[in-house]
């Protein structure tokens, strides 16, 4: 009988798949709370580095897989110039959802 031979790197790449998800639904409610913590925080137009400093964070990974890109990916925050996302002028924007979560929130 002929099996196919996984490579090393495939393996790795497969089990690395499968923790990212087991981490993600664990955290699931945790993303929540960053993008709620987020939404609050964001006023006016803001670069990276000033969001970060909002929320007292100093690792930049962190920061982006953990508070920006889910934000950015659920629709509560946008780019300023979302055709050039690595621009070093890059500013974030809450969009009309993030707005609206922000105001649920203060009225908590």
């Amino acid at each position: 009988m002929w099996r196919k031979h996984h490579t090393g790197e495939q393996v790795r790449e497969h089990a690395g798949e499968h923790v990212e998800e087991q981490v993600r639904e664990q955290a699931g409610d945790k993303t929540e709370e960053k993008i709620q913590l987020l939404a609050c925080r964001v006023q006016g137009k803001l670069s990276a580095s000033e969001l970060m400093n909002l929320l007292s964070l100093k690792g930049r990974r962190n920061f982006l897989q953990n508070y920006l890109h889910p934000a950015i990916k659920a629709g509560f925050v946008e780019m300023t110039q979302p055709d050039s996302p690595k621009s070093p002028t890059q500013k974030y924007r809450l969009t009309a959802k993030g707005l609206a979560l922000r105001e649920k929130l203060e009225e908590k």
